[in-house]
């Protein structure tokens, strides 16, 4: 059980011990508050309209005797049912309670703005009562509801908050549109958002004529297939190979007839027929068959495989470059920016994910100490082989001559001066584990051996590889310095690690189309085997075309990127 403390806020409900049940219309400021003569200021204040509709005269009889209570110091019986017998308090004798105590007879103030400060023209009665807060609060029953699932039968939207369900407009509801004269709302809550719906009349036409525009699909790199003959199939088989290129997107307004559903035209259907906003893939397949040399191409294009979501105002929407006139000719807001996708709909966007960290070098700027002094510690004592290694240019030689400089001071000129200093300095954070007397340098020397750049081998002592290694990073970060090559840079925005939606989508279409063509591929192999083969093969009609599609409508859906 958790105990959770919450503060009244707007929608909240109270009731009084008489069912005198209401809801917090508004919070505002105690100094905003009316108060009275003596500075007394209300916690709540009732709208008096709930006392004819609800008829709590209980409530009435416990605000007098609580106030009469409160006056002279003792209890009230304000039962109803102890008046005839005389043991309760009359209405009378509580008034005259008030009057002996400096109050009017029926208990009523004069109250001051708190706002102005003004005395407010009305009678108001205040008093002590009871309250208590019920377990109906806001935080826990709000709900909102734009595009949702609806019910298949009467095209209307589910019901319950669970479910996603829509907003019921009732009858007092439509009463209250009605008196504020809101016919338009009335007519498109009532009608425009459930009733209506489009028939599609399905033709299927022997050919499909019409152009449409062409648009190439954002990939890396182009991906190819080709399945060719196998040298373990029967010898009785024909030369075959196949290949998936020249990949395009088609744009979304299509009169074309797929899947015995017609495309639709623009984002407004797919979000009322709960579908996705996408654009068919098209692919051109080339035949390669013959047998004993001879051999006959052939091509067939405009295979789909599948449907690529589309980003709204994107170049590859309908409505990229339309303005308001024809955006609201076509029924679409011309205030959406987009930027977001329609997957079965609903509205999806794809956020920045971060790549894995690659192993390679990231340059860094540091001041701990002297890059050559590491290299002396490694055994390259000569200054000469260190510019050597490093590269003669004259400006990277200007950039290596201050640590070059900077161990003259420390006067480090050997080996094992460079080792002392690495041990004295503190540059090596390493415990020490040998018990005994150890030899000055010999620690710093096992972990330049041992730990410092572990994926480069030291046989012997020879640190000829990592001194190679560490001069490339130098040579590198020095380039970075001076702009030669920023991908070394640890500021450049190309290590940042972020992929953005397009390259997200390129990516997984990558991988989607990979495993499409291995099965693809599997399944050929598999038919070529048979040795009973004697239709002609045709690659189509093996082709999964929703493989695509629901990988990447589930990825969209559900922001798993799963890419390789």
């Amino acid at each position: 059980m958790i105990r959770d403390t919450r503060r009244p806020a707007i929608g909240d409900k109270f009731s009084s011990r008489h069912g005198q049940k209401g809801v917090c219309g508004t919070i505002v400021q105690q100094e905003d508050l009316p108060f009275s003569e003596r500075g007394i200021c209300p916690d709540l204040i009732m709208n008096p309209h709930g006392f004819p509709s609800r008829m709590t005269v209980g409530k009435m009889i416990e605000l007098l005797g609580s106030k009469a209570g409160v006056s002279c110091g003792r209890f009230h019986y304000g039962s109803a049912f102890g008046e005839p017998s005389g043991h309760a308090d009359t209405v009378d004798a509580i008034c005259e309670t008030f009057v002996k105590h400096g109050y009017s007879y029926n208990g009523k103030h004069f109250l001051y703005s708190g706002i102005t400060g003004m005395p407010l023209q009305a009678y108001i009665f205040m008093w002590p009562i009871y309250y208590q807060k019920l377990k109906h609060m806001v935080l826990d029953k709000i709900h909102a509801r734009g595009i949702g699932p609806r019910v298949t039968m009467t095209r209307k939207p589910t019901e319950g908050r669970s479910r996603n369900g829509g907003l019921r407009v009732g009858e007092m509801e439509r009463d209250c549109l009605l008196a504020y004269g809101a016919s338009m709302l009335i007519y498109e809550r009532l009608m425009l958002s459930s009733d209506p719906f489009e028939v599609q009349t399905l033709r299927l036409p022997s050919e499909v004529t019409g152009s449409s525009l062409a648009n190439s699909l954002w990939l890396k790199y182009k991906v190819r297939l080709r399945m060719g003959y196998d040298s373990t199939m029967s010898s009785t088989a024909d030369d075959l190979s196949h290949g998936i290129d020249k990949q395009h997107l088609a744009s979304p307004i299509k009169n074309l007839v797929d899947n015995y559903q017609l495309v639709p035209e623009f984002l407004k259907k797919c979000q009322l027929s709960d579908r996705t906003y996408a654009a068919p893939i098209y692919v051109t397949i080339r035949y390669t068959t013959g047998s004993h040399g001879q051999t006959v191409e052939s091509t067939k294009k405009n295979v789909i495989i599948g449907r690529m979501p589309i980003m709204l105002r994107s170049s590859c929407c309908v409505l990229y470059g339309k303005d308001e006139d024809e955006l609201a000719r076509l029924g679409e807001c011309p205030l959406d920016p987009g930027g977001y996708f329609v997957i079965k709909g609903t509205e999806k966007v794809i956020l920045i994910q971060e790549q894995l960290s690659k192993n390679r070098i990231i340059i860094d700027t540091d001041e701990k100490g002297p890059h050559n002094g590491c290299l002396k510690a490694m055994g390259m004592e000569s200054d000469q082989e260190v510019v050597k290694m490093i590269g003669r240019d004259p400006r990277l030689s200007a950039l290596l001559l201050p640590s070059i400089e900077e161990c003259a001071d420390l006067k480090l000129y050997t080996q094992q001066q460079a080792l002392e200093f690495l041990e004295s300095d503190n540059m090596l954070n390493m415990p020490l584990y040998s018990t005994g007397p150890v030899e000055k340098g010999s620690q710093a020397l096992s972990i330049l051996r041992d730990i410092f750049l572990a994926n480069v081998p030291v046989h012997q002592h020879n640190f000829r590889k990592q001194c190679i290694y560490v001069a490339v990073m130098m040579r590198r970060m020095m380039e970075a310095i001076l702009n030669k090559d920023a991908m070394d840079d640890k500021d450049y925005v190309g290590n940042k690690r972020l992929e953005l939606s397009g390259q997200l989508l390129s990516l997984l279409f990558e991988d989607l189309f990979k495993t499409l063509n291995d099965e693809a591929r599997n399944t050929i192999d598999a038919l070529l085997a048979r040795p009973s083969r004697s239709s002609r093969l045709d690659i189509s009609q093996y082709i999964v075309k929703d493989y695509i599609t629901k990988g990447l409508e589930k990825t969209l859906s559900t922001g798993n990127w799963d890419v390789k």
